[in-house]
């Protein structure tokens, strides 16, 4: 009877740890160093507008389990410049100990608040506050303006833009896909070089907005209703 207890015992305490490793795996982690090593912390879905622990300005790698995205801010409050990830970072080259703040959240999910959804179309920038997007780094070579909206696809500009001037008080997301999928970056002030961010010759998508309003969200597919067949009456 004792030794029946006994395995019972281990039964359970085995499914405890194994409850608490999947716990922990369903947590992003970031660490201090590359290579998912030092010193490192676990972060639940929410927003952090300083990225807590230690971490802000020290991540170096970062732990995404599957199902979840982490959107990471080079400034507190979650400002700046941003890049989502899906994926498992090992080692952050252009971002090594920038990320000051973040937004942990699943894929699919709600993203804490869920944004609001802008309008379809929204009024073009005009005179300087124009956003315009370079083939060239420093806003050198070929250039084109891009009025405020939703661009799902950029036509002979895709896989191109290399620098872009951001007006002050305007946001730009790029998308490394059409249709606003993919990888996206944020960026709310001049960047006279993509590469720096890992994003030359990248951007297949884009959307402009005043930085005052709120981000629109990705359309989503609509599903298409075919007709029921007709009855057949006997």
């Amino acid at each position: 009877m004792k030794k029946q207890c006994m395995h019972i015992g281990k039964a359970m305490l085995s499914l405890l740890i194994l409850l608490a490793t999947l716990s922990a795996q369903a947590q992003v982690r970031f660490y201090t160093d590359p290579l998912f090593r030092g010193k490192s912390a676990s972060f639940e879905t929410s927003e952090y507008n300083t990225l807590g622990l230690g971490m802000a300005g020290n991540v170096s790698s970062v732990v995404i389990p599957n199902g979840y995205e982490v959107t990471i801010y080079d400034q507190p409050n979650l400002r700046g410049n941003s890049l989502r990830l899906t994926n498992n970072v090992p080692l952050f080259r252009i971002w090594n100990d920038r990320i000051q703040s973040a937004r942990v959240s699943r894929i699919g999910g709600p993203h804490p608040p869920t944004p609001p959804t802008l309008p379809p179309t929204l009024p073009p920038v005009s005179g300087t506050d124009q956003v315009r997007i370079f083939d060239g780094r420093r806003y050198s070579g070929t250039d084109k303006d891009v009025t405020a909206g939703n661009h799902a696809r950029l036509g002979p500009w895709t896989n191109r833009p290399s620098s872009v001037q951001v007006p002050r008080g305007y946001v730009v997301v790029l998308f490394d896909q059409p249709n606003f999928r993919g990888t996206s970056l944020r960026l709310a002030q001049n960047t006279e070089s993509l590469a720096d961010f890992g994003w030359d010759n990248r951007v297949q998508s884009m959307q402009v907005m005043q930085s005052g309003q709120p981000q629109p969200v990705r359309p989503q597919p609509v599903p298409v209703t075919r007709p029921l067949p007709s009855q057949r009456v006997n």
